[in-house]
């Protein structure tokens, strides 16, 4: 390395001119701007008075060495923006040191991470049966060693605890890649379950169909050669609940878990209202494919081979129950014992999401719900219902012609660079809003929430947006940003 100065190159003058600019300022200048000076008598006396500067120049350069003086030029651009802290990409593989069967806040996490960090995590299906298994159409032996008292639930991998992580936050859960291990199962009746008696199922025999699955095509096929298209996802995200002792991981709660979405696919986002300090999140229960209710218990249950989470932070964002970003649209949750009570918090939630995309009010938001929200049953057998609400992509518009949106792509982009260099913060939001503080730009954690809503922003020169509520940010990824026309 270099032992020379890191300074910038600059303009070096002698020290000889510094008279010669002062003479001229009092001498020539001054009396100008004073009106001291005639015009017709201004060259005569600006020459006298250079005569004079350069003698006295001389006579400066003759008795000193020549001492040189830096005049540093004006930086042409900002300093550029402090760059975020590199994501690391963790790994988790089921053994028994990182599986469990229940929720609970006094597990001890077995990694730690910082937010921002992604996890690839290795999974049993719900049975814990080994992952490496040769014959897809042939039960997979169980994993040695579980204790079924303690960990009766499904194989969940975790915790995991995120730095930083407080009760009341929110926990962002981008699910980046799925992909299925080589094999799956389904089954129905032999059980006494409610839907089993109402359908006069709940007697012997149980039936299984097994599947050989292709994560390179997306395909399935059982022994009979019938084959059903692939969509992976997590059944399980989630974190215990602030009470103490062991939960069962079968019900969903306001904190996550077996919530049996086929919606999370991947490219999904799960926001998740985060319970215990630290979050302790967990997963499992993959599921190779399920239809909406997963009717006959489960759904085409696997093993994954990698599944790829990235996990953000979010303070500013005070959630009661989870909600997501699909590739579908927005979704909202409702879990309760009956489906009724469900459908209401689900669709209660979803109000909220249009109110905050579109500044309706709940009134005008449920009439425009009738039009372009859809209720699905998330899932029957759980104990506790689910419900989900979603509002597909293509029905956010407002039919704004291609000039409008033109326009308003502009305007985005002119905020986004405004607000990449504004190092601004609110009092409402210190350390979420402050690019150094906070290590990324306003745009990388606003725009992954969904829509942008331009109108709702607030003071866009100054880089402060502590009036723009969390949902109007839309997709971001990478370092592109889209606009999605509301």
């Amino acid at each position: 390395m270099s032992s020379r100065s890191s300074r910038p190159p600059g303009v070096r003058i002698p020290l000889a001119l510094v008279p010669l600019a002062v003479y001229v300022g009092v001498t020539v200048l001054a009396p100008v701007a004073n009106g001291a000076a005639r015009l017709e008598g201004f060259w005569e006396h600006a020459g006298i008075t250079l005569a004079v500067a350069g003698l006295l120049t001389c006579a400066w350069l003759a008795c000193t060495s020549a001492a040189r003086i830096d005049i540093l030029r004006a930086p042409r651009s900002r300093a550029p923006l402090a760059e975020a802290p590199p994501m690391t990409l963790h790994s988790l593989e089921p053994t028994l040191a990182t599986l469990h069967g229940h929720f609970s806040r006094e597990l001890p996490p077995v990694l730690t991470i910082a937010s921002g960090d992604r996890v690839r995590f290795k999974t049993l299906d719900v049975r814990w049966g080994r992952f490496e298994h040769d014959d897809p159409f042939a039960p997979a032996e169980p994993l040695p060693g579980r204790d079924l008292e303690r960990d009766p639930g499904h194989a969940m991998c975790g915790p995991v605890w995120i730095e930083g992580a407080r009760a009341c936050m929110t926990l962002e859960v981008r699910v980046i890649s799925l992909r299925v291990g080589r094999w799956g199962w389904t089954s129905a009746g032999g059980y006494p379950s409610h839907w089993n008696q109402k359908l006069g199922l709940d007697g012997p025999p149980s039936v299984s169909v097994r599947w050989a699955l292709d994560a390179d095509t997306q395909t399935g096929r059982d022994a009979k050669g019938r084959t059903v298209e692939l969509r992976p996802f997590l059944g399980v995200m989630g974190m215990p609940p602030d009470e103490p002792g062991r939960h069962p991981t079968t019900p969903p709660r306001y904190c996550g878990g077996n919530i049996d979405c086929k919606e999370l696919v991947a490219g999904s986002t799960l926001y998740l209202p985060i319970s215990v300090d630290g979050a302790l999140f967990s997963t499992g229960d993959g599921h190779a494919v399920q239809g909406d209710g997963e009717v006959a218990g489960p759904a085409l249950e696997c093993p994954m081979e990698a599944a790829e989470l990235e996990f953000l932070l979010r303070p500013e964002l005070k959630l009661v129950r989870p909600r997501a970003h699909t590739p579908r649209g927005w979704v909202t949750f409702g879990f309760h014992d009956s489906l009724d009570e469900a459908t209401a918090v689900a669709l209660s939630d979803m109000l909220d999401v249009l109110d905050e995309q579109l500044g309706c009010g709940r009134r005008e938001a449920l009439a425009l719900a009738s039009l372009v929200v859809d209720l699905h049953v998330t899932q029957i057998v759980n104990g506790v219902r689910g419900v989900h609400a979603m509002v597909a992509h293509e029905k956010q518009r407002t039919g704004k012609s291609d000039k409008e949106a033109s326009a308003l792509l502009r305007r985005v982009e002119v905020v986004y660079a405004t607000v990449c260099r504004a190092h601004k913060q609110t009092a409402d939001h210190p350390a979420d809003w402050n690019v150094d503080a906070h290590g990324n730009d306003f745009l990388r954690d606003r725009l992954a929430a969904g829509p942008v809503n331009l109108s709702q922003m607030a003071d866009v020169g100054s880089g402060t947006y502590a009036k723009a509520p969390w949902g109007f940010w839309g997709p971001y990824r990478g370092s592109e940003m889209t606009l999605t026309m509301l």
